[in-house]
């Protein structure tokens, strides 16, 4: 028992082992008040983050130190946001529940911060979709559920589906992302 006391005190004296145990503990804490408490305490780990934060249930973060955010961002149940290689992300933006960001570059190969994710302000994206390192996702962007944004740009203001994503329509500036897609492409 002393053994594993032992193992958690050399986890806490670190930054990183600290964020994981509040992690832990916080995850599944239910309702708008593990909403908040999620915001308020994580915010602190993060490289930046803007007003309004608001992380839902069961969201797993991994390197969190390098998640740039602006505000008003929401991270919806059940995401996996893997920042190894740095996630940028503008104001006004919300992710759908059981996405999945990946930064980090797989190859030896590649130098540090070569995964980048680049998410711009006022987009967009819908469940399940999956975000891999060297996504550029432009501007007011609306990705449909289920989609795989890879290594390429999307331009801003357009409306992409698909494995691997394709532009299938494009959105007016005024216009909320939400009204973007046709009520049969939401379902």
């Amino acid at each position: 028992m002393v053994h594993i006391f032992k193992l958690l005190y050399g986890d806490l004296r670190n930054r990183q082992g600290r964020f994981a145990a509040l992690q832990w503990l916080l995850r599944e804490y239910p309702g708008e008040l593990g909403v908040q408490l999620r915001a308020r305490l994580y915010r602190h780990y993060f490289g930046k983050v803007g007003s309004r934060l608001r992380i839902g249930q069961n969201v797993l973060i991994h390197n969190p130190q390098f998640i740039f955010a602006g505000n008003g961002v929401s991270i919806g149940e059940s995401n996996i946001v893997d920042a190894a290689g740095t996630v940028e992300i503008g104001d006004s933006v919300m992710f759908g529940p059981a996405g999945r960001i990946w930064s980090g570059e797989h190859s030896p190969d590649c130098p540090p911060g070569s995964g980048k994710v680049t998410i711009g302000s006022n987009v967009w994206i819908g469940a399940g979709v999956c975000v891999l390192p060297g996504a550029l996702i432009g501007d007011g962007v609306v990705v449909s559920a289920g989609s795989v944004v890879g290594h390429s740009a999307v331009p801003c203001f357009k409306i992409v589906a698909g494995n691997p994503a394709r532009v299938i329509g494009a959105r007016e500036p005024s216009q909320p992302a939400s009204d973007s897609l046709s009520e049969q492409e939401r379902t």
